[in-house]
């Protein structure tokens, strides 16, 4: 199971503990985002859910049950994409159709209803939270690297939900701020989307849907994340650092050498410099901090008595 998956199961086990005002609203948004009027065609079917998730066709039909006594059948279609489909007739499906101003019949006339109006439904916090469970159960998606595979993962993290008509991907982007949770709309070929690639944002998104247990996952990852990166950026600092005191020793070690083929390091009268120069030939690899330690100096007395034997050197000919 993908967390896509596991996120959903968490919001369908919440929905179903739910005060009924968030399951009307849970509801709503999945017939808004799945269900299709069919009011002009021949036949019973006026209003059609194409689910492709066997455990949402499942939680709908529940609730269809539970909050409209609707009684009806799940259609199972083996095709490419696979489908559970839900049909209901008209007469129950109209009336729950115009409580969730949708569009509906009053009497013979087909009343369009403007997405606006819809969304004024949303009212209050309850109602936004289970109105956004509904979306993210109806069209999310969300990807974060697994714990035990964090350093193999080349993939980022990234949250989604998509529309296929822009001024409904605009209203739940409101919806979303006004909740502190600010998604980034893209528009896309064939449909639009609101999306995050942060964590921060992610989180915030899932704990507003209720999936708790994948909030936690999600933080786990991004602890781990940090600490690999830190431990990384530690690394390459000390790689860095190792590459920058190998330079510095190879240019004192050569201005040595040259001291000693040209002079000689033992008939050096200073005798700062001379226990320098005998010291560092000693011991090539060691930081400056650790010859200073050996020579009883402070690092800035040592760094000028370095400059100077580079003085020196610079001095002579061969």
């Amino acid at each position: 199971m993908n967390y896509t998956e596991e996120v959903k199961q968490e919001i369908y086990k919440v929905v179903k503990n739910e005060s009924k005002e968030k399951k009307l609203s849970f509801l709503t948004a999945i017939t808004c985002s799945l269900a299709q009027i069919k009011a002009f065609e021949k036949g019973d079917a006026f209003l059609t859910y194409e689910i492709k998730e066997e455990n949402l066709a499942n939680v709908v039909s529940e609730l269809l049950i539970e909050l409209y006594d609707i009684e009806h059948e799940i259609e199972y279609i083996d095709l490419d994409p696979k489908l559970y489909v839900i049909s209901l007739s008209k007469d129950k499906a109209n009336k729950m159709l115009e409580e969730m101003a949708l569009p509906h019949f009053e009497g013979d006339n087909f009343v369009e209803v403007p997405l606006k109006v819809h969304m004024s439904y949303v009212s209050n916090m309850e109602k936004a939270e289970g109105y956004i469970q509904g979306i993210f159960a109806s069209s999310g998606s969300v990807y974060f690297p697994k714990e035990d595979d964090i350093e193999k993962s080349n993939r980022g993290y990234h949250l989604e939900m998509t529309f296929s008509v822009q001024d409904h991907a605009f209203l739940v982007q409101n919806i979303l701020r006004e909740c502190k949770i600010d998604l980034t709309y893209i528009n896309r070929e064939v449909s639009h989307a609101l999306y995050s690639k942060k964590s921060e944002k992610i989180s915030d998104t899932l704990a507003f849907v209720g999936a708790s247990g994948a909030v936690l996952k999600l933080n786990s990852v991004s602890i781990q994340r940090y600490m690999n990166n830190e431990i990384n950026r530690m690394s390459n600092i000390e790689a860095a650092n190792i590459d920058k005191t190998a330079i510095a020793n190879a240019k004192y070690i050569e201005a040595i050498e040259k001291i000693d083929r040209i002079k000689g390091i033992n008939k050096i009268q200073d005798e700062k410099i001379r226990q320098v120069c005998i010291a560092r030939l000693e011991d090539r690899t060691s930081s400056m901090s650790t010859l200073s330690e050996k020579l009883s100096m402070t690092k800035s007395s040592l760094n000028r008595v370095l400059t100077k034997i580079l003085n020196l050197a610079n001095s002579m000919e061969e």
